[in-house]
């Protein structure tokens, strides 16, 4: 049995993937909340969005500002680095 959480990506062409919630977190200086997820026999690619949820269901933004990523990048370093203790 798998221990990742999984989610269903609708993109904007209306194509449903399945997809890795690999974490969710806040960034101090922006008022979103944020989730980092992958495809799910991928690992070396990870996607970045801001999320609202409404219920059982979760709006994705990923027109996100250049800070945002950036410090989303140095927590996706920090987490990796951490889990390869």
């Amino acid at each position: 049995m798998s221990d990742k959480d999984i989610i269903m990506i609708t993109t904007k062409d209306g194509k449903e993937e399945q997809m890795e919630a690999v974490m969710t977190f806040k960034l101090e200086q922006f008022p979103h909340e944020y989730l980092i997820y992958r495809p799910l026999n991928d690992t070396s690619k990870n996607y970045l969005a801001r999320y609202t949820s409404d219920n059982d269901t979760a709006y994705l933004d990923t027109d996100l500002l250049e800070e945002e990523l950036l410090l989303a990048e140095e927590i996706l370093k920090k987490v990796t680095l951490d889990g390869n203790k």
